[in-house]
Parts: C-alpha cells; structure tokens; sequence
C-alpha cells in the first residue's frame, strides 16, 4: 500500500493464508530425530551429571577451589550448548573447532586436556540414547586424543 490508508484498506479486505506453510524440519531435515531438542532441554541435567562423575573420575578435582569448580561447570556448559548447536547445524567441526580451543584454554590453566576427553566420556554414557549425538561426543573426543599428547595422557588417568 502507498499509505497508512490504503495499507487499512488491504487490512480491512482481509490477508490470504499461505497455503504451503513451512516447518524447520522441512530445511533442517536432520532435527526430525528430536535429538537437539532433547539436548537442550536436558542440558541442566547433563552438566550437573556430568559434574558430579567428572569429580569422581577425575582425582584432581578433589583438590579444587570452588571458583575452579565453578569454571569447570562453565566448560561443561559450554559443551552441552555447543554439542546442542553441531546437531542443529549437523556440523560436526563445530563440536570439534570448540573442543580443540577449549583444550587450549584448558592446558593454558594447567589443566590436563584429558580431563576433557573423561568428560566427554562420561556425556557419552548419558546420552546412549541418541545416536547422532553420540557421533559428535565420540568425535570430539577421538579429535582432543588425536591432539593430545601421549605422555599427558598417561600421567593423568
């Protein structure tokens, strides 16, 4: 409409529906496996989980502050929203890129990068029951063992 009047007059004649609606799933196929909603809604869980047996599993956490603490369920954070954001793009290397720089920003704290591999080790058992999400977990932790030094490796587990 040119004007304020005439876009009233389009209004008052009334709006044609659209006869072929568009749902996400339509240009995002891969979300009809419910998997990245799952992840998001179950991200508060998965940390807190995640926290708890990453405190067991990995001994040196027993010595940490509680503002150690606190960046280490930050992390945890940041993997679930970045594990969650890989599923909806079905971009592995998105997982992938993260981790790699999380492990920098790890070693930079003088924490091993393994730690970050157990962690992703104890995700994986929480989410056996999605597939694709599981893929990206392993490969990310197949992506930080590729990376990882061998003697790193063997000091911490």
């Amino acid at each position: 409409a040119p004007d304020a009047r005439g876009a009233a007059a389009v209004l008052e004649a009334g709006l044609a529906r659209p006869t072929n609606v568009r749902q996400a799933v339509d240009d995002l196929p891969h979300l009809a496996d419910q998997e990245y909603s799952m992840v998001v809604q179950s991200r508060g869980r998965l940390v807190k989980e995640t926290l708890t047996e990453l405190e067991r599993r990995f001994p040196p956490m027993k010595e940490y502050s509680d503002a150690q603490r606190e960046r280490t369920a930050e992390d945890l954070a940041h993997v679930v929203d970045f594990l969650a954001t890989a599923l909806y793009v079905d971009a592995v290397e998105v997982f992938t890129e993260f981790l790699g720089w999380t492990a920098d920003v790890l070693s930079a704290r003088h924490v091993p990068p393994h730690s970050l591999v157990t962690g992703l080790d104890i995700l994986a058992d929480r989410l056996h029951d999605f597939p694709r999400a599981l893929s990206v977990v392993r490969a990310g932790a197949a992506h930080l063992t590729d990376r990882t030094d061998p003697a790193v490796t063997d000091t911490v587990v």
